[in-house]
């Protein structure tokens, strides 16, 4: 027995992409019509160091910490985010969280690409995605990075408007 297959009303595949409102073009189409802010992807370069290596002659696990920071400082740059402002007005952002997965060793003199991107932005807090990548595209580590907006008196604190630039908003349906 053959299946019938759904098909849009006469016309709709020019009607769907002005926004046709039939059940089926709703369907059909809805994948043409999400809105997506285009996602802040930053990619920092660092050489590896001869005082970044322990005793193994590879990267010591503590240095990655050193090397996302790094690059999250690079990708609010990046993305015109005013920390020396928001730092005078009274407020501090905070690592809350680091989730890190060490995948491969680098070692001496290798180069490394470290890619950030936001994946969440609430009221409070964010998170940042980080990979951390050799020459050839092996992944050394891979980090979730959780932020939290705090004002001088200790509190969290909600980010001011002035200071939420489009680079730290992730993709959005």
């Amino acid at each position: 027995m053959r299946s019938k297959r759904r098909s849009s009303p006469k016309g709709c595949e020019d009607r769907a992409q002005a926004g046709c409102e039939t059940p089926v073009c709703k369907s059909l189409y809805a994948h043409k019509r999400k809105k997506y802010n285009k996602r802040m992807k930053h990619t920092t370069e660092i050489v590896v160091r001869s005082y970044e290596c322990d005793s193994y002659n590879h990267v010591n696990n503590a240095v990655y910490l050193n090397y996302l920071e790094h690059a999250r400082m690079d990708f609010l740059h990046a993305a015109k985010f005013d920390y020396k402002g928001i730092v005078a007005d009274g407020y501090s952002l905070y690592v809350t969280h680091i989730d890190i997965h060490y995948k491969n060793s680098a070692f001496l003199d290798d180069k490394l690409f470290i890619e950030t991107m936001p994946v969440k932005l609430k009221h409070i807090m964010g998170e940042f995605h980080q990979t951390i990548k050799k020459e050839d595209g092996t992944v050394c580590a891979e980090a979730d990075v959780t932020w939290a907006s705090v004002y001088k008196d200790g509190r969290p604190s909600k980010i001011p408007e002035q200071f939420l630039v489009d680079g730290l908003k992730p993709e959005t349906n």
